[in-house]
């Protein structure tokens, strides 16, 4: 997902971030906006489900995603929903300080 990292399911969160991705994806196909390929050729991208409505950005505004800034350094939209997340406690900062993956884990494996 483009401009953002979530948690791995067995990760604080990540139960529910993939919930929520269940959720707005549907059992409808989605539509990825491509905007990168990563190293090992991964699709980098946004992806909308079949009501156009964006998951990166339901992610981004329920708290369960760090914005990831190296992937949209031009993306204050996102930068500006992860701050409001974490100034509001939603999601992922709730009871703690979550360690967003790239800290924990290789950034090759993170996503």
């Amino acid at each position: 997902l483009n401009a953002l990292d979530t948690p791995s399911p067995l990760e604080p969160g990540g139960a529910d971030a993939l919930s929520l991705a269940k959720s707005v994806a549907g059992t409808d196909p989605v539509r990825v906006l491509e905007f990168r390929r990563n190293e090992a050729g991964d699709i980098i991208g946004e992806v909308y489900n079949s009501e156009n409505v964006s998951l990166n950005e339901e992610l981004m505004k329920a708290g369960l995603a760090w914005y990831y800034e190296p992937d949209a350094p031009n993306n204050p939209y996102y930068r500006e929903l992860n701050t409001a997340a974490v100034q509001e406690k939603r999601g992922l900062w709730e009871n703690e300080t979550p360690r967003p993956p790239w800290e924990t884990i290789p950034r090759d494996t993170a996503k």
